[in-house]
C-alpha cells in the first residue's frame, strides 16, 4: 500500500513489541501476525517451525482480525471490546493486534479516505478503550 515491501509492516510491529519489553515469543509471533491471512502458510507450517506457542498466539490475532468491527453505536462498541477481550486467551494476543493497530495508523495516509475514517473510527471506539483498560496510555497518543 505504501509502497514499502510487505516485511516492513511485521518488523516494525516486532519493533513497537520489543519497546513494550515483551518476550521472544510474542516479538516471534508479532512478525507472523499476518502470515495466515496473507500467505499460504498453514497452521501446521506454523506451528513446526515455530512451536505451539507461537502458532496459539498468531491463530489468536488472526481469529481477531475476522471480527466484523461496526462501533456505530457505543453500546455495539462496548460489546466488540469486551468480545475481543473474551476472545483472547492469552494478552499477548491483544498487545500484538494493538502494536499492529498502532503501526496502521502510523501508516494510514497511505489509504483511501473512506478506509482512513473507517481505521481512525475502529481504533478510536475500539482499539483506544482497550489500550486504556490495559493500563497502555502511551499507545492512546500515537
Amino acid at each position: 500500500l505504501s509502497g514499502e515491501p510487505y516485511l516492513s509492516h511485521p518488523l516494525e510491529v516486532a519493533d513497537i513489541l520489543a519497546d513494550m519489553k515483551l518476550d521472544s515469543v510474542s516479538i516471534a509471533a508479532g512478525l507472523l501476525h499476518d502470515v495466515l491471512e496473507d500467505t499460504h502458510a498453514t497452521p501446521e507450517e506454523i506451528k513446526n517451525i515455530f512451536g505451539e506457542e507461537v502458532f496459539h498466539i498468531v491463530f489468536g490475532v488472526t481469529k481477531l482480525s475476522t471480527l466484523p468491527l461496526d462501533s456505530s453505536q457505543a453500546r455495539q462498541a462496548e460489546s466488540i471490546r469486551k468480545m475481543i477481550l473474551a476472545m483472547a486467551d492469552d494478552i499477548r494476543v491483544i498487545l500484538i493486534k494493538l502494536a499492529d493497530r498502532l503501526h496502521n495508523m502510523r501508516t494510514i495516509q497511505f489509504h483511501k479516505e473512506s478506509k482512513r475514517k473507517e481505521i481512525s473510527q475502529e481504533t478510536l471506539d475500539i482499539y483506544s478503550p482497550i489500550a486504556a483498560r490495559l493500563g497502555i496510555y502511551w499507545i492512546k497518543k500515537v
